[in-house]
């Protein structure tokens, strides 16, 4: 009954585009938290940096909105779950390698350290289960996980100008 009943609710989740979205940002947003609160955690227990500002720090809030909230998360949407899940489908590869190799090319752009390299393999993971799971018709698996990368952006983005952690 029991199993019968969270495969409904699973099932309902996985083809509805509001009900995905929330599910997945709110996934996302569990990784942002944990890589927060262990980055923290860390650079003061060891009195080091570990996480460095990144190259839009300085920059007009307009130019960081435009960038993080639009620009990234379609292209990063486009190279690093699309490109990667079309590539490796097509050679009929598992789908913990495209999982893999997309959060890991997903980790590698996000440079700044490796503190925030490892943060975008785990945010890259979420991204791309998302794309693989995506079942519904109402919206593509390009819109679904574009949309869920932007609503993450723009609260890291809204939090950061409010200063929330």
């Amino acid at each position: 009954m029991f199993n019968s009943t969270v495969k409904i609710r699973l099932e309902s989740i996985m083809k509805n585009p509001a009900a995905f979205i929330i599910t997945f940002s709110f996934f996302l947003f569990i990784v942002s938290f944990l890589f927060d609160y262990f980055t923290e955690l860390i650079e003061f227990k060891y009195g080091t940096k570990i996480i460095y500002t990144s190259r839009i720090t300085n920059k007009e809030f307009s130019y960081k909105l435009v960038l993080s909230c639009f620009l990234a998360p379609i292209i990063e949407t486009y190279f690093f779950q699309k490109a990667p899940y079309d590539i490796l489908k097509k050679k009929n590869a598992k789908k913990w390698m495209i999982i893999l190799i997309s959060s890991s090319l997903f980790g590698l752009v996000h440079f700044s350290s490796f503190a925030y390299m490892l943060y975008g393999f785990f945010a890259g993971i979420v991204l791309i289960t998302a794309y693989i799971y995506w079942e519904g018709l109402k919206l593509n698996k390009f819109i679904i996980v574009f949309i869920i990368h932007l609503i993450h952006n723009s609260l890291v983005l809204f939090s950061d100008l409010l200063n929330i952690k």
